[in-house]
């Protein structure tokens, strides 16, 4: 794929405080793009190729980026450039800035929201539960009354 040549490749870096399916969704996702732009398999494997060397010059592990690029290869081209219609939802999502001391945050809003159902007030406000992402491991060292 083409890019300036000061183009750093800056991709989030491993050692940041994300969630770490990012780190295998990044380049997942890269991968597809570049499957999806080039149509000869030659030029394609280049660029996967050079995409592996940028993620590894950011720290990422080889053995994960190749992971997410052999997945990305399992999808065939034809599939990936078919249009793909979105799913309307009338949910509410809830947006929170990441930390790890919200991985919980989901399980604990989960066991909370029967209470919008229960109440005849908020059911009538929130005929869908809101939305929430799911559940995210919490790190050994963060405890459970956060």
């Amino acid at each position: 794929m083409y890019s300036k040549p000061i183009d750093s490749h800056p991709y989030l870096l491993p050692t940041s405080c994300h969630p770490r399916h990012l780190f295998a969704s990044i380049p997942y996702s890269q991968a597809l793009r570049v499957i999806r732009n080039y149509s000869n398999a030659d030029t394609t494997t280049y660029h996967l190729n050079e995409l592996q060397t940028h993620f590894t010059n950011r720290g990422y592990h080889l053995s994960n980026v190749n992971q997410q690029i052999h997945r990305a290869k399992q999808i065939p081209r034809n599939e990936l450039l078919a249009y793909k219609p979105k799913k309307k939802s009338i949910r509410i999502p809830l947006t929170v800035t990441y930390s790890p001391i919200f991985a919980s945050l989901p399980r604990k809003l989960r066991k909370c929201s029967r209470h919008l159902q229960n109440s005849t007030e908020l059911k009538s406000l929130f005929k869908n539960p809101p939305w929430w992402p799911s559940d995210v491991p919490a790190p050994p060292e963060i405890s459970e009354e956060h």
